[in-house]
């Protein structure tokens, strides 16, 4: 879990969340709590007040580990009700965190776009935000195309010199072909390849997500939950 932070966000020389660990960064949430079955970690924004910080840091250091999966967190309500009282709680997210134990086998159909190389998305993906050929943060960056258009993408949404996070889209139309399975198979390969951990988080209600951890047995680790 503490692979799974540092893969997640960047920190201040104190330890504290500054900033997500992507290209372009966005604002770290204001606390993130990484629950498993052995014990917890748990980190805070660098801005937040200092009482506000040790009435949040008194608090988590008496959340149980975990014991059942999707039950909210003991400290969750009180956790918001601490932080609202800085500004208006804006996010919660919960979600189950899983690791390849094993490399799959790569996909098949699958290929690695290069970092710059210009590939026309289909226009559902463009619709969802894909309009730029990957950068290097992005790597490896693993698709399926159709009729010269790509509708399939699974890539390195967060990495870390010791880990990589994936983050997977399909075009809705291309839904519910295994596609979203082929592309993650071909990342997870190669990033385990490299040495390094490959990482698969979604949330609880993310079904069509979760079928694909379960279809590859990954294990599961803990619970990720950010409050922003």
């Amino acid at each position: 879990m503490r692979l799974q932070a540092r893969n997640l966000f960047r920190f201040d020389r104190q330890g504290r969340l500054v900033s997500t660990n992507e290209t372009p960064p966005f604002v770290a949430p204001r606390l993130f709590l990484g629950r498993t079955a052995t014990g917890n970690v748990w980190y805070l924004r660098h801005d937040l007040p200092p009482g506000q910080a040790r009435g949040l840091a008194s608090l988590l250091e008496r959340e149980p580990p975990l014991d059942e999966a999707e039950v909210e967190p003991d400290c969750l309500a009180e956790a918001i009700v601490i932080l609202a009282r800085g500004q208006p709680v804006t996010a919660i997210h919960r979600g189950p965190a899983f690791a390849f134990e094993t490399a799959p086998v790569a996909g098949s159909s699958t290929r690695r776009l290069a970092t710059g190389e210009a590939t026309p998305f289909h226009p559902q993906l463009q619709e969802m935000g894909w309009t730029d050929p990957p950068g290097d943060s992005q790597q490896p960056f693993f698709v399926i195309e159709d009729h010269g258009e790509i509708v399939a993408i699974c890539h390195s949404s967060r990495s870390s010199p010791d880990a990589a996070a994936a983050g997977v889209s399909t075009a809705p139309d291309y839904r519910q072909r295994g596609l979203a399975r082929r592309v993650v198979a071909s990342w997870a390969a190669d990033v385990m390849a490299g040495g390094r951990s490959a990482l698969y988080s979604t949330t609880w209600d993310n079904a069509a997500s979760r079928a694909i951890a379960a279809g590859f047995r990954l294990r599961f680790f803990g619970e990720d939950c950010h409050i922003t």
